[in-house]
């Protein structure tokens, strides 16, 4: 059963960045998704500021992303931080990531030149009124 994963900031933000490389999610809030008791996905929430914050999702499976799942994700930074817009940086190659985003109402935004291990960095963002599974959702 398919199920997300609350209260475990720390071990989650470290299974994204095995996955991901890189750091800078100390101090994140961090959604694990468990099929029955083994993590298959996990998104980092992460620099909050002015109505706005980014995440970095890692998965292990394609199955993980249901719309239940979807709502309870967006729930944290739309419904309860009150955000109005989150941050995606996904590297230019990461084509399959990067259609997967905008499946879901990212909008590219913006090219960081070679931000990225020396590779280009897309900017993607994501208005909450864009978001596919929060429209019927009260703010």
């Amino acid at each position: 059963m398919i199920r997300p994963l609350y209260g475990a900031d720390r071990e989650v933000a470290q299974w994204i960045m095995d996955r991901l490389g890189g750091g800078g999610l100390d101090g994140c809030r961090a959604i694990g998704v468990l099929d029955d008791d083994t993590l298959i996905a996990g998104v980092a929430f992460f620099n909050f500021r002015h109505g706005s914050m980014e995440i970095s999702v890692a998965a292990e499976s394609r199955g993980w992303m249901t719309r239940r799942i979807l709502r309870e994700l967006w729930r944290y930074p739309f419904a309860q931080c009150g955000c109005e817009h989150v941050t995606a940086c996904i590297p230019k190659h990461r084509r399959k990531t990067r259609r997967m985003a905008e499946r879901l109402g990212f909008t590219l935004e913006g090219v960081q030149k070679r931000a990225f291990d020396g590779s280009d960095l897309c900017l993607y963002g994501l208005l909450r009124e864009d978001s596919k599974v929060m429209r019927n959702e009260k703010p």
